[in-house]
């Protein structure tokens, strides 16, 4: 695996060590990983001038959200860095290139043959947005609760998701544990769900619940159009592929509204994905 990603793990996981105290010497280190990870990135061959240009613009309006003190430029650059941030976890800016790290494989011998990429400027837009939007775990308590929480989220929407997927003929029961399945479970966590969970749920879904406070009639909103959001945003994998996302959101939608911390959503992605691959054929069956 390329240092690059190794940094933005370290990176990630300096996020949470900001969540634990005030101290302004602990908000260093997750920078210091980033910006390494950048740097490794464009040593690798993984980021361009082009790309890092942007990357820098999306660092730079998370770090004015944070100090701004005036609703309307918290508004105006967070709405910045959402922007950017979806740009490039949609590889929507040049200047980026993907790491291979496994091409043309099958994980079992009814699943489809994949690629296995891991994406520099998805996990860089992930951990800025974890670090400078999201509600996460203060205290080994608030640890435990998101962590139990969101792994029976996971697993009782997997229940839901894998089985509507197997009922349309999607996916099919394939218990296996693959040479790639270490790699995968990296890949996955950080690249994926710590991205998608910070923005669907630490931000989207966490903003509208503010939104509607004082609303309790409303208080299924949030929930409801983060899960929408979510969905649509697997339209590339077809409409049934848009049902199940759509699903899935609403279970870890409902992991992260119990416990208010990012950390629950994550776990509940990751759970259920792990299932899926794991369990089913992955990321579909050969018909």
């Amino acid at each position: 695996m390329p240092l690059t990603f190794v940094l933005l793990g370290f990176a990630a996981l300096a996020v949470w060590g900001t969540a634990a105290s005030s101290a302004c010497w602990r908000e260093w280190p997750w920078r210091l990983f980033l910006f390494g990870s950048a740097v490794a990135a464009l040593l690798e061959g993984l980021m361009f001038w082009r790309g890092a240009f942007v990357a820098s613009a999306l660092w730079a309006a998370v770090e004015l959200y944070q100090r701004a003190t005036e609703r309307r430029w918290r508004l105006a650059w967070g709405g910045v860095a959402l922007l950017v941030a979806a740009a490039l976890a949609t590889h929507r800016v040049p200047g980026f290139a993907s790491y291979i790290v496994a091409e043309g494989i099958q994980v079992g011998p009814s699943s489809a043959a994949m690629t296995v990429k891991a994406n520099f400027d998805k996990a860089f837009a992930g951990v800025l947005l974890l670090a400078g939007f999201c509600s996460r775990a203060r205290s080994a308590a608030e640890w435990r609760r998101a962590i139990s929480v969101g792994f029976l989220a996971g697993a009782a929407t997997a229940v839901v998701v894998v089985g509507l997927a197997v009922a349309a003929g999607a996916v099919r029961y394939e218990p296996k544990w693959p040479a790639i399945t270490f790699a995968w479970m990296a890949a996955n966590l950080v690249l994926t769900c710590i991205f998608e969970e910070a923005l669907f749920r630490g931000v989207i879904q966490d903003r509208l619940t503010r939104l509607v406070a004082d609303r309790r009639r409303l208080a299924w909103l949030p929930l409801l159009l983060a899960s929408v959001l979510f969905g649509l945003a697997h339209a590339a994998g077809g409409p049934v592929l848009i049902v199940v996302a759509a699903i899935a959101g609403v279970g870890y939608g409902l992991a992260y509204a119990t416990t208010g911390r990012v950390e629950a959503a994550i776990v509940a992605h990751f759970t259920l994905n792990s299932i899926h691959f794991l369990g089913f054929t992955y990321p579909y069956a050969v018909r």
